[in-house]
């Protein structure tokens, strides 16, 4: 997904097809590359790190919102547990929705709307087996 630049982002972006999308510039890899720093130990660019990324990160939120109306986000990995980037991006989805989804609950709840994953790490594991359980179980079983 192309992605409207930050004003104080002058980094080209790290995916080798598009350089500006979500991946190259929103990603672990991406921050790495930005800040010299991996994404666990930010130091002094921390706080830059956390705006930029809640800026790109609410512009993905926002898409999603609008084209799919999903009942929740889950945003998991290495760079969601960065300190203070749920909180960040939350306030910046709510920032670029505008006050067009007033009236159905979800400014006012984001947090629940976009919550920690429940099981830290081990969310994408578990929730593809979850998927592939239920596809199973709806798979119609062949008579032998």
């Amino acid at each position: 997904m192309h992605t409207q630049r930050h004003p104080q982002d002058t980094f080209p972006g790290s995916c080798p097809f598009h350089g500006d999308c979500l991946e190259g510039l929103a990603s672990g890899p991406a921050i790495g590359a930005r800040t010299g720093r991996s994404s666990k130990d930010l130091g002094p660019d921390h706080d830059l790190t956390v705006e930029i990324e809640a800026w790109y990160l609410a512009q993905l939120v926002s898409t999603v919102v609008y084209v799919l109306s999903p009942q929740r986000i889950v945003m998991g990995g290495g760079v969601m547990k960065i300190a203070g980037l749920r909180a960040a991006v939350c306030a910046k989805t709510i920032e670029r929705l505008g006050g067009a989804l007033d009236g159905t609950g979800l400014p006012d709840t984001m947090d629940r709307y976009l919550p920690a994953p429940a099981l830290g790490d081990l969310s994408g594991v578990l929730g593809a087996i979850a998927l592939a359980e239920g596809v199973a179980s709806r798979a119609p079983r062949s008579r032998v």
